[in-house]
């Protein structure tokens, strides 16, 4: 079994909607957020924390990013006082470090910042981008890992209904 994937939107969040709904990405549709027509528009790492963001306006949690706690940046430490923290690392599927980063660098920045738990998220935009995370998720044995999420961003594997 492989590690969850969401269209859009993760089951596995850390957070909620204000409304306590879905966003508008949720679904079938999510993946078009990420695309200028069929061009992928998500190039950067930074992009997907700018919609990350987004994810938590309106919420009861402190978000924070790039949090240095003496280890390195963590892109998000999300919390709700001090014993309720979450690491949050956010990559791409083209990362060229990914395998070295998920073995070793979110744990670090857990130990360094006190949290409690991390979560590494990953987007994956190609059929070939999946693969590759698979095979390195595989190898480092996380493949089932409850803190991974994977967000299933390919525009060619969701048809339209009219077409099925």
């Amino acid at each position: 079994m492989s590690a969850p994937v969401a269209s859009g939107w993760s089951g596995r969040r850390v957070g909620l909607a204000p409304t306590g709904k879905a966003p508008p990405c949720h679904g079938a549709r999510g993946h078009r957020i990420f695309y200028d027509g069929t061009q992928p528009i998500i190039r950067r790492e930074h992009d997907l924390h700018v919609l990350y963001r987004l994810v938590w306006v309106g919420t009861p949690s402190d978000v924070s990013t790039e949090v240095n706690d003496g280890r390195g940046p963590a892109d998000y430490k999300i919390s709700r006082g001090f014993g309720d923290k979450t690491i949050v690392e956010m990559k791409l599927a083209t990362n060229s470090q990914l395998r070295r980063n998920l073995d070793k660098q979110t744990e670090v920045y857990q130990r360094a910042s006190d949290a409690r738990r991390s979560i590494k998220v990953i987007i994956f935009l190609t059929e070939n981008e999946q693969r590759r995370v698979n095979v390195i998720l595989r190898g480092l044995g996380l493949l089932d890992g409850s803190d991974i999420v994977l967000i299933d961003a390919r525009s060619d594997n969701k048809p339209s209904g009219s077409k099925a």
